[in-house]
């Protein structure tokens, strides 16, 4: 019994003590925005501060430090390192009820619970130290300047597009904002909490949430929502019905009924391609409208689908032809006639305008010349054409006439793609300048009041015609095209430069080092190198965005190649490996290119050591058209200055290396002089 009784007064003295170490003296505190107290502040970077205040049950002394500590995100305050909010020593005395107010003070940005506790602890003048009672608050802070975002296989955009029997997988950026939350058509989607969402094929609605528990209703740009959709004959539509009908004047608009970005839209009239359409709606023009569109939506490189047709049809009349919205009126030309023609019904009439000042009465477009209009000044004219049509319509057809200030020349090369050994050079445009500095083009048979000449390196060749064939005999040659106009002072203008080039019959791609690095890069370089050469890189078949140069940084296994342009030919290269284990026999680097010159750097073929000097190894070398350069085994580092039958002349060879009677390696070589 005696047992039992004193068991009972050490529970009774602990429990005592425990009371004693949480003061009343001072108010569990709040967190302050303004005149308002919360228990709970969701931050972001721009606000990212706070106030907090408590109330003092009793006298304090001037100078009692006041400090604000929080608990762990469970709500424990660990016995050491306390971690404090904020600190301050009170000039003043303070007297019950007076409030303790901590000043402005900015939330740690690792903040994230619903269960964190605060509490203030005070240190007296006189040494006396207590703490406060707590309480439970929420603290979230959410760096919103990255904002959440699902990637799917169609980047930059909101609708992730599938064919049938595909899959793929959502990705969440950025990755380190703790645990996510799945839903698909608004409901959770269960042990989803992860930065992904594999094998995602079935149409709907996926958002991902961060979870910022209490302030998730607070904050914005913390969740992302993607729509996935079945590319097919009922998903990919042009809106509308099949068969559309307008008048000239009418607002005609065709939209496709999947629209987003990062989606790829080509709109088609009747199986042509329409250049520059590549928005999900096309205006269609005032006139020659008629016709059967169509829009290919592409989604994925292995994923696209061409709607069914829809039949516009023009209830009016068409302007079949018609002068140029700008014109260049020469300084030898004299005049302009601007030219009309029209499926308007004859008794239509049209009147023509100079600076909005009619020049003679409407007349039916069935008299003689009522569809020409001769200028002889520059001004803005102006053709109505009232038709009598079903459509009863007035058209406007307006052309600027400009005179010019200079003449500025374009040239461009015209490569036979077929043909690497020859091009032609040739006049692409011809442009008036006019007063503010903009540029008409001159229509092709303005060009005949000009007289042309080309230079090659700044001498002239006596070549008169607009263009000029190139061989590549001419390779590294700048050319000039000098123009001035016939029979008037007017000055002589000079083209751009333009210096011939062709695109190489081989492209190589170096890899350094031949394996990828755990946790490092690998150098993929093409050549040949031309600032004039255009470069696309390619990973497993799909264009790799956003990299234009010969060479590229990858950090990823895979299949590279690169595609070489140059205007519109191109190239690609073989495939080369870029993986983190090397394949067998291929542990060492073989060189491609070798400088026989004689400077002692570079001038021999060298394989490595595994390779150099082996009986067992047979190396073969070809020319171009197949013929054996060199054969031996036992190889000495010593081609082509030693043994190459064409004494290494040709600029392209290709090696086969055989150990034991296997293919081990086998590539090309470039030769450089």
């Amino acid at each position: 019994m005696r047992k039992k009784l004193n068991l009972i007064l050490i529970v009774i003295v602990l429990l005592l003590s425990t009371t004693n170490m949480i003061s009343q003296d001072i108010s569990r505190p709040l967190f302050a925005i303004g005149n308002a107290t919360t228990d709970q502040i969701c931050v972001t970077p721009a606000s990212p501060n706070r106030e907090a205040l408590a109330v003092a049950n009793r006298n304090f002394l001037a100078n009692t430090e006041f400090i604000l500590e929080l608990s762990d995100e469970e709500g424990v305050f660990p016995i050491d390192n306390i971690r404090v909010l904020t600190r301050f020593v009170s000039p003043l005395e303070l007297a019950p009820t007076e409030q303790i107010v901590f000043p402005s003070f900015p939330i740690p940005t690792d903040l994230r619970s619903d269960d964190y506790r605060i509490r203030v602890r005070y240190i007296e003048p006189n040494a006396n130290t207590n703490i406060g009672a707590a309480r439970v608050v929420a603290i979230h802070f959410f760096d919103n300047t990255e904002r959440v975002t699902l990637i799917g296989p169609n980047p930059n955009t909101n609708v992730v597009a599938l064919c049938s029997g595909e899959s793929t997988t959502l990705n969440v950026i950025p990755e380190n904002l703790g645990e996510y939350q799945w839903f698909f058509n608004g409901n959770p989607i269960a042990e989803a909490t992860g930065t992904s969402l594999e094998n995602v094929f079935q149409p709907g609605t996926y958002t991902v949430l961060s979870d910022f528990g209490s302030c998730n209703d607070r904050f914005i740009d913390n969740e992302s929502t993607v729509t996935v959709v079945n590319f097919n004959k009922t998903t990919v539509t042009i809106n509308g019905p099949t068969i559309q009908e307008y008048c000239p004047n009418d607002i005609k608009v065709l939209t496709c009924s999947i629209a987003a970005n990062g989606l790829i839209y080509e709109w088609f009239k009747d199986d042509e391609l329409i250049e520059g359409e590549t928005d999900s709606s096309i205006i269609l023009p005032e006139s020659n409208f008629s016709g059967f569109y169509t829009v290919r939506v592409t989604g994925t490189n292995t994923c696209f689908e061409i709607t069914n047709p829809v039949e516009v049809i023009n209830l009016g009349s068409d302007i079949l032809t018609r002068p140029p919205p700008e014109i260049i009126l020469l300084p030898s030309q004299g005049f302009i006639v601007l030219d009309i023609t029209t499926n308007a019904p004859l008794t239509s009439t049209i009147e023509w305008f100079r600076n909005d000042v009619s020049q003679d009465p409407p007349a039916p477009i069935s008299d003689a010349g009522a569809l020409s209009f001769t200028v002889t000044n520059p001004a803005e004219y102006r053709a109505e054409f009232i038709t009598t049509d079903v459509c009863n319509e007035t058209i406007q057809i307006i052309t600027n006439v400009f005179s010019a200030n200079s003449i500025n020349a374009e040239i461009a090369s015209i490569i036979n793609c077929d043909d690497n050994a020859s091009s032609t050079i040739a006049l692409e445009n011809l442009f008036g300048v006019i007063d503010n500095g903009a540029q008409v083009p001159l229509t092709p048979d303005q060009y005949a009041f000009f007289n042309f000449e080309w230079f090659r390196n700044g001498t002239a060749t006596g070549i008169t015609e607009t263009f000029v064939d190139v061989s590549d005999s001419d390779v590294g040659q700048t050319y000039v095209l000098q123009a001035s106009i016939q029979d008037v002072t007017f000055p002589t203008t000079s083209s751009n430069e333009l210096v011939v080039e062709f695109l190489d019959d081989i492209v190589q791609i170096e890899v350094d080092p031949a394996v990828l690095p755990e946790g490092g890069t690998v150098t993929l370089t093409a050549a040949p190198l031309s600032t004039n050469y255009s470069y696309e890189w390619f990973l497993n078949n799909e264009i790799i965005p956003g990299e234009l140069g010969n060479t590229i940084e990858v950090d990823t296994e895979g299949q590279y190649f690169v595609r070489i342009s140059l205007s519109d030919c191109f190239i690609d290269s073989e495939t080369v490996s870029v993986s983190s284990i090397a394949p067998p026999g291929e542990t060492e680097i073989i060189p491609n290119v070798v400088t026989p010159n004689n400077d002692g750097i570079n001038d021999n073929w060298l394989l490595p050591e595994s390779l150099f000097n082996q009986q067992d190894v047979e190396v073969t070398i070809y020319d171009t058209s197949g013929r054996v350069d060199f054969m031996g085994a036992s190889y000495q580092n010593n081609w082509p200055l030693q043994n190459s039958k064409s004494l290494g002349q040709n600029p392209i060879y290709y090696y086969i290396i055989t150990k034991n009677n296997s293919v081990v390696r086998k590539g090309s070589i470039t030769v450089m002089r």
